[in-house]
């Protein structure tokens, strides 16, 4: 790889990295899911549903409890950019066809990989566990969805057109 000379990082020498924040995700979407159900009923004054929402709650806590609890993301803002460019070194690389390469450093048993992201307070939490392959499907969706809309419409405009003529 051929080094850019414009954002050549090798002559930076970074004593300390200081962290201003870190926010968590968690994998608790199916816990989220429970709580919404809940506040539905509590909100409709349906309290029986309300009990049998809070035992589900109850054992989903008791059977997955570590899980609920073990960060699986972490969102950190760093106080100056050398922590971005020490963060760099941890990015995801990848093969020509898109295979990911693994990780050079492990951290709590698992790949440890850095990316760019978005301010946290951007990022809606309850939607964190939605794959990209998820994403395609709903997007795909849409698009047919607003293309069969054009379509109606295009041939209605062109009925109109045809009938005034």
């Amino acid at each position: 790889m051929k080094a850019d000379p414009e954002h050549d990082t090798s002559n930076i020498k970074i004593s300390q990295v200081k962290i201003a924040d870190i926010a968590f995700a968690f994998n608790n979407a199916e816990l989220i899911k429970l709580l919404k159900t809940r506040g539905y009923y509590i909100k409709y004054q349906n309290f029986d549903k309300m009990r049998e929402t809070e035992k589900k709650i109850s054992i989903l806590k008791d059977e997955k409890f570590r899980d609920l609890t073990k960060p699986v993301e972490a969102f950190i803002t760093f106080e100056e950019e050398d922590g971005s460019i020490v963060g760099q070194t941890y990015e995801a690389e990848y093969t020509f066809s898109g295979k990911r390469l693994p990780a050079k450093t492990k951290f709590m048993g698992q790949e440890f990989f850095l990316r760019e992201s978005t301010e946290p307070t951007n990022i809606i939490w309850e939607n964190m566990h939605f794959t990209s392959t998820e994403y395609i499907k709903r997007q795909a969706l849409v698009f047919t969805a607003v293309a069969l809309i054009v379509i109606i419409s295009f041939s209605f405009m062109f009925w109109i057109k045809q009938f005034t003529i």
